[in-house]
């Protein structure tokens, strides 16, 4: 048994006198990775966990900030580890489903593509709270000059 695994592993096909064997055919088309492209690969990975540990940590920094600058309760502060690590409860069992249709790394890429939407709406309702305070300023500016109109 062990020399078929030492064999199979050096190249060489197993044993074919097994009842019902046949060889396959490789029809795969998708590219492999092979030498260097290994280690880009490694790399970009242990960059990703490193970033997202780094962003979970930031939660426990970010906290007694919130807190401060909001005069928030605990109980409310509290809110945004409660959606952070609520968003794991949530997600996992359909993030796994995703996994086990698409693969790991696809599902990779559909996650860092669901955070740049993400982000991206975050930009998007940052532009529209930059429009409202602009609106705001010339509505106050609206009401402190249109009472004089109005009374002329």
């Amino acid at each position: 048994m062990s020399e078929q695994l030492a064999l199979g592993r050096e190249g060489a096909g197993p044993d074919t006198s097994v009842e019902g064997y046949e060889p396959k055919a490789d029809t795969s088309t998708a590219p492999t990775a092979a030498g260097n492209d290994t280690g880009y690969l490694r790399v970009f990975v242990f960059a990703l966990f490193f970033f997202f540990g780094g962003i979970t940590s930031l939660n426990d920094v970010i906290i007694p900030r919130l807190k401060k600058l909001f005069t928030l309760s605990y109980a409310e502060v509290m809110t945004v580890q409660s959606a952070f690590f609520g968003a794991y409860f949530i997600i996992s069992l359909p993030a796994a489903a995703v996994v086990r249709r698409i693969g790991y790394m696809r599902s990779a890429v559909v996650g860092l593509v669901l955070m740049m939407i993400g982000c991206l709406l975050f930009i998007v309702a940052a532009g529209i709270t930059v429009v409202q305070v602009v609106a705001r300023a010339f509505n106050s500016l609206g009401t402190t000059i249109f009472p004089y109109v109005g009374s002329a």
